[in-house]
């Protein structure tokens, strides 16, 4: 992906710029699933997760929007993330020379 300019010195390399993209999307995945899991973290012990029957119209919009969009994307998008960070993290592990053992118990702790 290094690709030399024509004006650079012998053995340097000029990247282009990096794109904003991917990083504003996993940020707004982080948000929604921050949003899904915040409400089991807050003080008192709620953890009321369906919404109220007999809401305004406007707290049955925000539910719906609430559900369709953070419950029902975010479990599985944090999931993803989850299992993609580990198959990175085990990549790197693999290519700094870790052994099976060692690999084993990073896996599992």
């Amino acid at each position: 992906m290094n690709t030399a300019h024509p004006s650079a010195p012998a053995g340097s390399s000029v990247r282009s710029p990096r794109s904003l993209a991917p990083d504003l999307a996993r940020g707004f995945m982080l948000l929604l699933i921050a949003l899904a899991y915040g409400a089991l973290y807050v003080p008192g012990g709620f953890t009321e997760i369906a919404p109220p029957a007999d809401g305004s119209r406007i707290d049955q919009v925000v539910n719906f929007l609430r559900t369709t969009f953070v419950h029902e994307r975010s479990y599985t998008m944090f999931t993803a993330l989850f299992g993609y960070g580990i198959v990175m993290s085990t990549g790197k592990l693999i290519r700094n020379g870790f052994d099976q053992r060692a690999l084993r118990k990073f896996l599992r702790s």
